[in-house]
């Protein structure tokens, strides 16, 4: 897949302009038939040429002291020149020294300044025929070559910059050169050369003695990377994950279990898998289409099946095609995300054979952004629409509704590799049933930590507490729940991982039907691979 360089360049973030306007003052010099410019460029340098030449004339005819006051009063608007060019008011200095120029066209050093002046006022074109035409000159054939090259980074010939930025790196200055090698990594780039654009910022690396030029040479190399991972994983258009596990819960049916006749504690297999399609993937944007399908299958605590446990156990299809846009928002990367999708969910109930309970359509949106370097949110709003096929006892037992979640989930990294974090989220969940008893509001706030605990294992530990409240029930339910886990997960291969979970929740509620408390532990192995 290829992708447009341009975009790159602006997702890396790299300011040309601050390079460009390096405290370096040089001059350059190029013979336009090595350069083998296109005539437009070779046109610009004999025009200058022409009018250098003609000022030349006109200033002879002077005496020889008429030509020594232009010198001097050319000299003095040299000065104002430079020392407006100082103070980065380019435009003015511009004016300054084509006064000088107009007085006394016979110093190089005035063209050349006017060059550069030229380059920072986006003049690229006449920058470059001015630069060219001091070929005869004494100036730094470094510096030459750096600003040569410069104007056609900027004019956009690439091919023909690379080559002077090549010359500029040949040269070992120890300023010039690390910049020119700098450029040709950036150069490579545009022409969507990775491989070379990583030599010439491993070059920068091995010859530059600038920090600041070194980190962001290192940066570079880092975005390449990452986007060369990402042209792999464009080209695996087919995406899939599997997983099995085992758990144990020790009240599966999350009631009081004086209330229950049976027993509530069972052995469970889990199992299930994804596919996804990569329909779009840029960039920017990406639109990847998934089906998923998950089963569990329980055992009461002998290994014996028990219709009443059996009876929690769900299968559930979900197709969804979420699409996700990234951007910059006030200067930090973004992105938003719209996910519709529509779920099946199928339960025994009894019954030997498995019948559909609930459908669901849904649309998931999110905002993901930084409000400060290690601190990253995403603001959530989902909404649902949950139809229930069961027979309600009485209207108000009906669990057909409409589910509104909005929320805001926090992650803040408390180290470089990003890899110890501290994340809380905070829900507020909406249901509107048809029936009055199924109809609830629901606040949720959890906090956790992650860290690695070893080379392969990162684990993780969370709180969590949610109240929800039945305010139309003609019970008036109301339960509070919290729970504490703590996991983790072992990177087995590339490919293949296993996690690790144990769970404790109390649930108190003002029915005591439904007060209980539990715990469980779950071992899942995933497996994740793409292909086409």
């Amino acid at each position: 897949m290829k992708i447009h360089s341009t975009i790159f360049i602006l997702i890396l973030g790299f300011n040309f302009a601050a390079l460009a306007q390096s405290d370096v003052t040089v001059s350059l010099v190029e013979d336009p038939k090595v350069r083998n410019l296109p005539n437009t460029y070779l046109q610009d340098q004999l025009q200058e040429q022409g009018k250098r030449n003609l000022l030349l004339q006109q200033q002879r005819k002077n005496s020889k002291q008429g030509q020594e006051d232009l010198k001097n009063k050319a000299n003095l608007y040299y000065k104002k020149g430079r020392d407006l060019f100082a103070t980065n008011d380019f435009v003015n200095a511009q004016k300054y020294y084509e006064k000088a120029i107009s007085l006394d066209a016979s110093v190089d050093q005035y063209y050349h300044e006017l060059a550069i002046t030229l380059l920072k006022n986006g003049n690229f074109r006449r920058s470059l025929a001015i630069l060219s035409n001091l070929e005869d000159s004494n100036a730094n054939q470094t510096e030459v070559q750096y600003y040569s090259a410069l104007n056609l980074f900027r004019l956009k010939k690439y091919e023909y910059a690379l080559k002077q930025f090549e010359s500029t790196r040949d040269m070992n200055d120890e300023i010039l050169s690390p910049l020119g090698t700098m450029y040709m990594g950036l150069t490579y780039m545009q022409l969507e050369d990775y491989a070379k654009a990583k030599e010439a910022f491993q070059g920068v690396l091995d010859t530059s003695k600038d920090s600041d030029l070194d980190t962001k040479a290192e940066s570079y190399i880092e975005s390449i990377e990452r986007y060369e991972m990402f042209l792999q994983e464009a080209a695996k258009k087919w995406a899939y994950s599997l997983f099995v596990g085992t758990s144990y819960d020790s009240n599966v049916l999350n009631m009081a279990a004086t209330n229950i006749s049976t027993g509530t504690e069972a052995f469970r297999l889990l199992y299930g898998g994804n596919i996804s399609y990569k329909a779009l993937y840029r960039e920017r944007y990406s639109l990847i289409p998934s089906l998923s399908i998950t089963d569990i299958y329980s055992w009461n605590k002998d290994f014996e099946s028990d219709a009443t446990i059996q009876g929690t156990d769900p299968l559930q299809f979900d197709f969804s095609s979420p699409f996700r846009y990234n951007f910059s928002l006030f200067g930090k990367a973004a992105s938003v995300g719209l996910s519709p999708g529509y779920s099946h969910l199928y339960m025994s109930l009894g019954q030997s054979s498995r019948e559909l309970v609930f459908s669901s359509g849904y649309l998931r949106t999110h905002l993901s952004t930084s409000h400060m370097d290690k601190l990253y949110t995403d603001y959530k709003v989902d909404y649902s629409r949950d139809t229930s096929h069961l027979v309600p006892t009485t209207p108000a037992d009906s669990q057909t509704a409409s589910k509104v979640t909005v929320g805001v989930s926090n992650y803040y990294l408390l180290n470089q590799e990003g890899n110890k974090t501290l994340f809380s989220d905070i829900l507020y969940i909406m249901n509107d049933a048809d029936g009055d008893n199924n109809t609830y509001n629901k606040p949720l706030i959890n906090f956790g930590h992650s860290r690695p605990l070893s080379e392969k294992w990162m684990g993780y530990a969370k709180v969590e507490y949610f109240q929800q409240d039945f305010k139309d029930a003609a019970s008036d339910r109301s339960d509070k729940n919290i729970s504490i886990s703590l996991g983790g997960n072992y990177a087995w291969s590339d490919k293949n991982s296993v996690s690790l979970t144990l769970l404790y929740m109390d649930n108190s509620s003002s029915l005591t039907f439904y007060s209980y408390d539990k715990f469980s532990l779950t071992a899942i192995w995933n497996f994740n691979s793409s292909f086409f």
